[in-house]
């Protein structure tokens, strides 16, 4: 058994900054995000060839990568640069290329006010629908924790356990 240690380029090296590689797909092309030297978050997808590529959705103060899976779609979670709440995204990675295209952020519509979006590291099937978790609006930050599935067609469905 053998190990590659690597950090993606702009990683910072104070205290809880650095790499966090947190998926990896059958094909070797792993995700995952990094902490620069201010503290700030940004998404990385490292090919199979080791070429890493640092990216975030637009408009945002900081990203993470969670999950790829075989058909290399990549899912994460966002601070938009209006803040709260925090949006899930999904993009495309093209391992010929390196390119991360078609980036779409989205929230969950759940009632009114903040509604907060994560994605965690095994969140993402083969067909493309994407499992997560959202909080409700009972008071931006304090509130209650629900299950999202976002459908590969961008339809969703809301659960809570009984």
């Amino acid at each position: 058994m053998s190990f590659t240690t690597f950090d993606a380029p702009g990683a910072g090296t104070g205290g809880g900054q650095g790499t966090w590689a947190q998926n990896l797909n059958a094909a070797g092309i792993a995700v995952g995000f990094y902490y620069d030297g201010s503290g700030v978050g940004h998404s990385f997808v490292r090919g199979a060839d080791g070429v890493i590529t640092t990216f975030d959705p637009p408009s945002v103060t900081g990203s993470d990568a969670e999950a790829i899976n075989d058909s290399n779609v990549i899912a994460g979670h966002l601070v938009a640069s209006s803040g709260w709440p925090n949006r899930g995204y999904v993009a495309s990675y093209d391992p010929s290329s390196h390119a991360v295209s078609e980036i779409t952020s989205f929230l969950v519509t759940y009632g009114s006010g903040c509604i907060g979006v994560w994605v965690g590291r095994n969140s993402l099937n083969a067909g493309g629908d994407l499992v997560g978790h959202f909080v409700d609006n009972s008071g931006c930050g304090s509130g209650y924790p629900h299950g999202f599935i976002r459908h590969s067609d961008g339809s969703f469905t809301t659960f809570d356990l009984p």
